[in-house]
């Protein structure tokens, strides 16, 4: 087989990954809409969207996605995603977080994209005078695991209900759990 031919093999290697990757991303934030809005129809939550496309909400834009208002407590969620499922996002107590890959086939490839420190952006909030407002940070789709690393410390495991910066973080089922024992 000819070199031209090889490079254009694993182009074609190397799109098809990506293209899977995004699917994931789409069908996941597609179940998660879905979800929340079955369950404020049933609780009889107000839902309010910040934007027509919600769900495709990005960690790199400041505003929150949506909120869910039950009768004491709004819901203030920002989306917060993981491409690549077999990553481990690790968050610092500085504010930052970087992805650390856990595939030895794909590790070198997709530290590439992800394997730097990033800085959790302010996001902006809306403040209720008359309800107790929940900050929320919504990881979906999730990565293999989430950590914590303490300014002077080693990493320990996170999850859904830890604080972070004043926002909790919660995976779907977590956000849904909470929004239905408040609605």
């Amino acid at each position: 087989m000819n070199p031209v031919g090889l490079i254009y093999f694993a182009l074609t290697i190397a799109a098809l990954i990506l293209l899977f990757a995004c699917i994931r991303v789409f069908f996941k934030r597609l179940r998660c809409m879905f979800s929340i809005r079955r369950l404020c129809r049933k609780q009889g939550l107000v839902f309010h969207a910040a934007h027509p496309l919600w769900f495709l909400g990005s960690r790199y834009l400041r505003g929150c996605d949506f909120l869910i208002e039950g009768a004491q407590t709004v819901f203030a969620v920002k989306l917060f995603g993981c491409f690549w499922p077999l990553k481990a996002l690790i968050f610092r107590e500085r504010g930052e977080y970087f992805f650390r890959a856990r595939s030895a086939f794909l590790g070198p490839i997709l530290e590439v994209f992800d394997g730097y420190p990033h800085t959790l952006l302010e996001y902006r909030f809306p403040a209720e005078e008359y309800k107790t407002v929940r900050r929320i940070l919504l990881v979906n789709p999730m990565p293999l695991e989430i950590r914590f690393q303490p300014s002077n410390g080693l990493e320990s495991i996170s999850g859904s209900g830890d604080m972070l910066q004043g926002m909790e973080i919660a995976n779907l089922s977590h956000l849904l759990r909470i929004a239905d024992n408040a609605g």
